[in-house]
């Protein structure tokens, strides 16, 4: 199987996520770097402190064509650059869409922006499960693996039936990025097991609840908190189905407590460190409006959670109204 540079054997990564370059994360004017060449300068700041995978989508608008104008205008420093990227369907698919042509097209177009010859890792993201289909899309890119324009097959957000019933299919992917964070822990439900089974590595998006989980929330009054992005209204959305403003300061304050012990690493560290400690994580998909915290991401692994640190953790999780469904079965739909 082919192996990806980001999956190391008892070494989790940071991964730069991209979906802040979606057009729809300007957020705090000053501090927005999130188009032009803002956001293909900061691409090198962060490859040049060692982030050097990139996680992107064909649906997070113009994010492939800034990473290919990054390489392009910078080859020697984006060389060293992974770039990984995902094949998304939203509702039902139209006739022709899951051909094995159509899925050929997609890809090839996805290394045309990205400015590759071969895509090192396709996720598949398929949104609506009552559609069929997605086992269809999910060969035609093992199909495309044989043949060399696809390094890797990957999934994402898909739950525990889906993923065995494509390894059944006979298509085993090398990861699943789903949403794990310490307020998000529906991953560690019902995955490790089947993917420890399969080798199947976990990817975490979300681990920062789209920046909720950070110093500058701590003791912030509710009314003061600004849904200006796209994330920070998903993931408000999110905390109030946990119970409200009062879960998440009580994760952060423990978080700070954490991090305190650690040498003052910011809870953000503390958070992101408890993803990368889960079974089965491989990396963490960390995104970012600017390269102002890139200092403080250095430091995550200077640190390491011990058994105290992460029952802490868990106690103060312990009074949300936690989800019982699996991974991303409420954003389809489904019940809490």
């Amino acid at each position: 199987m082919y192996r990806l540079k980001v999956i190391r054997r008892n070494r989790p990564q940071v991964i730069k996520g991209t979906w802040q370059l979606d057009g729809r994360h300007k957020g705090d004017m000053v501090t927005d770097r999130t188009a032009g060449g803002a956001a293909i300068d900061d691409m090198e700041r962060f490859v040049r402190a060692g982030v050097t995978t990139f996680d992107t989508s064909d649906a997070f608008g113009p994010s492939e064509a800034l990473i290919g104008q990054f390489r392009s205008l910078s080859p020697r420093v984006a060389d060293s650059c992974t770039v990984l990227t995902k094949l998304t369907f939203m509702g039902a698919p139209g006739p022709g869409a899951i051909s094995g042509e159509m899925i050929e097209y997609r890809v090839r177009a996805a290394c045309t922006r990205l400015g590759v010859a071969r895509l090192p890792l396709v996720q598949l993201h398929w949104d609506n499960w009552g559609a069929r289909g997605y086992v269809d899309a999910a060969r035609h890119l093992a199909d495309l693996q044989r043949r060399g324009l696809v390094g890797a097959v990957g999934v994402c957000n898909w739950d525990v039936p889906r993923l065995l019933e494509l390894i059944d299919a006979g298509v085993t992917p090398a990861t699943n990025q789903v949403s794990y964070s310490v307020l998000d822990r529906r991953p560690g439900l019902f995955l490790p097991p089947v993917c420890e089974r399969h080798g199947v590595k976990l990817l975490a998006y979300g681990t920062l609840a789209g920046g909720f989980i950070g110093d500058r929330y701590l003791g912030l009054p509710a009314n003061k908190a600004k849904l200006d992005t796209v994330s920070k209204a998903k993931y408000g959305t999110w905390i109030q189905q946990l119970g409200g403003w009062t879960v998440l300061q009580d994760a952060l304050a423990v978080l700070k407590r954490v991090g305190r012990k650690h040498g003052g690493v910011s809870a953000s560290l503390v958070a992101m460190r408890w993803v990368l400690q889960q079974p089965g994580v491989a990396a963490a998909v960390v995104g970012q409006r600017n390269a102002l915290h890139l200092a403080d991401t250095r430091r995550l692994f200077t640190f390491e959670l011990d058994e105290v640190d992460m029952l802490d953790i868990d106690a103060a999780y312990e009074g949300a109204q936690q989800p019982a469904g699996d991974v991303y079965a409420w954003e389809r739909g489904g019940s809490w």
